[in-house]
């Protein structure tokens, strides 16, 4: 995150964090995006993408299977 990129991906981020990092990683990720950068992460923890992501693509033997904000793929209608 040095320099501030305007793309910033992560790959497992929470991985091995103890669960106070996790939350002050999630609140940190939201901050940066919030200032108008873009945040990609790569996870297969699914409840981690829950929580910490707008917007999902779904990749299945290197195609997109899947893709649009989290709460429409969710059916969630309360966001």
């Amino acid at each position: 995150m040095l320099g501030l990129p305007d793309l910033l991906i992560l790959d497992e981020p929470a991985h091995g964090l103890d669960p106070t990092q996790i939350r002050f990683l999630r609140r940190m990720l939201g901050e940066y995006a919030a200032s108008g950068r873009t945040v990609v992460v790569s996870s297969h923890h699914l409840e981690e993408v829950e929580l910490t992501c707008t917007d999902v693509v779904v990749v299945h033997g290197g195609r997109i299977v899947l893709a649009g904000p989290l709460s429409e793929l969710t059916g969630d209608t309360t966001s």
